[in-house]
């Protein structure tokens, strides 16, 4: 705490200032001057604290505040955008803070060193999200460290596929056959054919069964929700069930244009 004491007559005045308290004081004397300027008698106290050290040096000193820089490398985010936006360069002092958190260590490495981040890769290998993320942006290849994390995620095992592989991504397809979407939308841009793993969540959805019957099969598309083989041959549209008895559901899905073909051969029939 800065100690600040004034005298009057034989009374003292003591008030105790925190870095917040200092930072503020700084900033309004810049702003009230109109150029940065340091105060010399707060950065004591402001450099105790890493909020505080990282804003004075990006709002009053626009520079960097080396002072308070052993705050500021005790904390991921501080540290990350203290290098962002103040020292516009790596930040070595706190590293070993950033690679702590993978959110913090994906954006370092992409943001500010523009390169892999080696000692933060174990934290991002936690994150699906920032492992999928830092395979992309950063490393422009797989990352095998994360694909552990990126198979528990239907959408990041897909786009880890289409994207970055450029390939089936067997260890995820557990996950994306949980997704009507992403199993089709799986089939379609990586498999480029059917995904058997995936058709039973597919035949829930109306939509994503229609799409996989026109754009991967090519045909009917027919699955019986009871693990039975059979298949009934009835026409439906566009997620009716037909059902052989209350134990037996099968979902049956025909492509437009057999749906079509048929109509046509129905309607000269009965002409």
């Amino acid at each position: 705490m800065i100690k600040i004491t004034e005298k009057n007559d034989e009374v003292t005045y003591e008030e105790k200032w925190n870095a917040k308290a200092c930072y503020e004081h700084a900033l309004s004397v810049k702003v009230m001057f109109k150029l940065p300027a340091p105060w010399n008698e707060g950065e004591e106290t402001i450099s105790k604290d890493a909020k505080w050290s990282y804003y004075y040096a990006l709002n009053v000193l626009e520079a960097p505040f080396p002072l308070g820089e052993a705050a500021i490398a005790k904390c991921a985010n501080r540290s990350h955008m203290y290098a962002l936006n103040v020292l516009k360069a790596p930040f070595p002092l706190g590293e070993k803070a950033i690679a702590t958190d993978e959110y913090y260590s994906f954006i370092y490495a992409r943001d500010v060193l523009k390169a892999p981040f080696a000692i933060g890769e174990e934290a991002i290998a936690r994150s699906a999200e920032w492992s999928y993320d830092y395979a992309l942006y950063v490393l422009n290849a797989p990352f095998p460290l994360g694909e552990t994390a990126i198979a528990t995620s239907a959408i990041c095992s897909h786009v880890y596929a289409r994207r970055v592989l450029q390939a089936p991504f067997l260890k995820g397809e557990a996950a994306i056959a949980t997704s009507s979407q992403w199993s089709y939308d799986y089939a379609k841009y990586v498999l480029k054919g059917p995904f058997k793993l995936g058709e039973a969540a597919i035949a829930k959805d109306a939509k994503y069964s229609h799409r996989y019957a026109k754009d991967i099969l090519k045909a009917t598309f027919a699955l019986n929700v009871s693990g039975e083989s059979t298949v009934v041959d009835v026409e439906i549209n566009k997620g009716e069930i037909a059902k052989e008895d209350d134990a037996n559901e099968v979902i049956l899905w025909n492509a437009k244009d057999i749906r079509e073909d048929r109509a046509k051969k129905a309607t000269g029939e009965e002409n």
